[in-house]
């Protein structure tokens, strides 16, 4: 029958009618139409469901074929409601000058990412000095390969700010730091207790220089 081409070609599942009106979709008259009703239920081509005298024929191939279509169609637009589709861009095509006419621009899918600016790059955050640290201690850290973002105890502030009411001079100051740079034997190896004996350790510093000058002057007295 007509019927089956004509939901072939429309790919709907579906055709519903009273016999009349299938008659005339199926070009033939109602007799005809009843059989071809009974044979396809007989034959179980389609499902034939009448009620009120309306006929509904179901192909289930076809009805399955739709419903997968239906849900692709709920499962496009769950996606643009939730933002995920692909954005579109608009390509403006330059108009010829000559002839004053211009091209319709053409909407083409734009790759997620494609021609968005880049996000600027944070640079690395910088090394926070220990709180409460001054110029000073930060120096005396070097001495010890202690890091400028180690936290400094309060016992180590405490020793830090009692040196530093000491005031001392500069020169004294570079003598003890070339002492614990090179490393030199019998120096401190815990920075609280560098501090807690600044003063005593300067005196070491000066009296090491005192004897080095005094042996050179024996060696070069020796010398003549």
């Amino acid at each position: 029958m007509d019927w089956i081409a004509h939901m072939m070609k429309a790919r709907v599942g579906h055709l519903r009618g009273t016999r009349e009106q299938l008659a005339v979709l199926g070009r033939c008259n109602i007799d005809q139409a009843s059989m071809a009703i009974e044979e396809i239920k007989n034959t179980v081509t389609a499902r034939i469901d009448e009620s009120n005298g309306v006929v509904t024929l179901t192909s289930r191939r076809l009805k399955r074929e739709e419903n997968a279509r239906n849900m692709t169609k709920l499962r496009v637009i769950k996606h643009r409601c939730n933002g995920d589709v692909t954005p579109f861009v608009t390509h403006k095509v330059p108009s010829d000058s000559s002839s004053g006419s211009t091209s319709p621009p053409d909407q083409l899918p734009l790759e997620k990412g494609f021609g968005e600016k880049p996000s600027p790059v944070a640079p690395p955050p910088l090394p926070k000095q220990a709180s409460g640290v001054s110029a000073l201690g930060r120096r005396v850290a070097v001495w010890f390969k202690r890091r400028p973002e180690t936290r400094w105890s309060e016992k180590e502030i405490k020793a830090l700010r009692e040196v530093e009411s000491f005031q001392t001079p500069e020169e004294d100051i570079a003598l003890l730091e070339s002492r614990y740079l090179a490393n030199a034997p019998y120096i401190r190896h815990d920075l609280v207790t560098l501090l807690n004996n600044w003063n005593g350790e300067i005196d070491r510093c000066k009296n090491e220089r005192t004897t080095e000058q005094q042996k050179k002057v024996i060696d070069y007295s020796k010398g003549f």
